[in-house]
């Protein structure tokens, strides 16, 4: 089991083809981040626990993502990123 463990982390969890797509995650979520940051008003109204809306905005925008689905984020992102000339 050790040995099956050791080769799934290191040629399908953690292998070359996983590492090279962190750099593209990275960016999605960065883009969607700082997007949703200059534009709080498209955020979904998020009480707090005591019935507030007092949850630091990075917060609420983290929580957004982290929420969204595959395949929401990179729609979201490829509306914001690629130019609607090019999407047609």
């Amino acid at each position: 089991m050790s040995q099956l463990r050791d080769f799934m982390f290191e040629r399908v969890y953690l292998g070359p083809a996983v590492r090279a797509e962190h750099a593209k995650i990275a960016t999605v979520l960065s883009t969607l981040f700082e997007h949703y940051v200059e534009h709080p008003e498209l955020l979904p109204p998020t009480p707090d626990r005591r019935g507030g809306l007092t949850d630091s905005l990075a917060r609420r925008v983290t929580d957004y993502i982290a929420g969204m689905t595959d395949r929401y984020s990179i729609r979201e992102y490829t509306a914001l990123e690629v130019p609607h000339a090019f999407a047609r």
